[in-house]
């Protein structure tokens, strides 16, 4: 989502890689189709769309809101107070430390340092890393001690005396 302009927003997500460069199909919408549009219609058409351009406070929070209902886990990055009701709507709300308002820095949920959308996807690769180190070891420590929990179980059920 960007408050730039139609053709810039999809040569932004060309860019970064939202969308097929030679893809030729439209991928980005409006704030202005999406105000006229209810609130099944947008859900329906948030599918087909993957860039969003001339977007005001509202059609984010719409946007981040349809994209939650479909079951998706939702980031979303800003730095101003327009963007501080759909930071904190996002089930993570990240920060651009260095220009962000103040009001938009009590929506955040995590602050970068740096503005660079590489730092987001190296938090995001080390972030999945270490959630799966950690389920890792808690599925080795329940096998490794599988056997002690079960004698212990046993023991305290039937009363035995250990």
């Amino acid at each position: 989502m960007t408050g730039d302009q139609q053709d810039t927003a999809a040569a932004s997500a060309k860019r970064l890689g939202f969308i097929d460069p030679t893809d030729t199909e439209e991928h980005v919408i409006t704030s202005a189709e999406l105000d006229e549009m209810s609130g099944e219609d947008v859900q329906r058409v948030i599918k087909q769309y993957s860039d969003y351009a001339r977007v005001s406070t509202e059609p984010k929070v719409r946007i981040v809101t349809a994209r939650q209902n479909e079951g998706r886990v939702v980031a979303m990055t800003g730095d101003g107070g327009n963007d501080a009701p759909s930071l904190k709507t996002a089930d993570l709300g990240i920060g651009l430390g260095i220009p962000g308002t103040e009001v938009s820095k009590g929506a955040f949920d995590l602050v970068l340092a740096e503005d660079n959308f590489a730092t987001i996807i190296g938090a995001d690769e080390g972030g999945r890393k270490g959630f799966t180190n950690i389920q890792k070891a808690i599925q080795y420590l329940l096998s490794a001690n599988m056997a002690e929990v079960i004698t212990i179980f046993f023991a305290t059920f039937f009363d035995w005396d250990v």
